[in-house]
């Protein structure tokens, strides 16, 4: 089991790698995509679901430590209540 304090860290170091690495050679095609990052390499793997990603992810760098986003969004997936509206 991971501590906060590890699951902090493999996220902030995902979102710099994002931001200043990946970010910035991303085109408006790759929105939505995928991108799993070896936080301690800086690799990275696309794919149009994070279970593809990761699995590329895992193949160039296996066991490794992967934070996931999709482009365009500041997190992967949302977890939350979604609120049907009916008439």
């Amino acid at each position: 089991m991971h501590t906060e304090d590890e699951l902090a860290d493999v996220a902030e170091r995902g979102h710099a790698i994002f931001d200043e690495k990946i970010e910035p050679t991303l085109s408006a095609k790759d929105k939505g995509k995928f991108v799993a990052i070896d936080v301690d390499s800086g690799e990275f793997a696309t794919a149009t679901t994070g279970l593809l990603a990761l699995k590329r992810i895992h193949k160039i760098q296996p066991g490794c430590r992967a934070f996931l986003m999709r482009v365009g969004h500041r997190t992967a997936v949302k977890f939350g209540r979604h609120v049907r509206v009916t008439s």
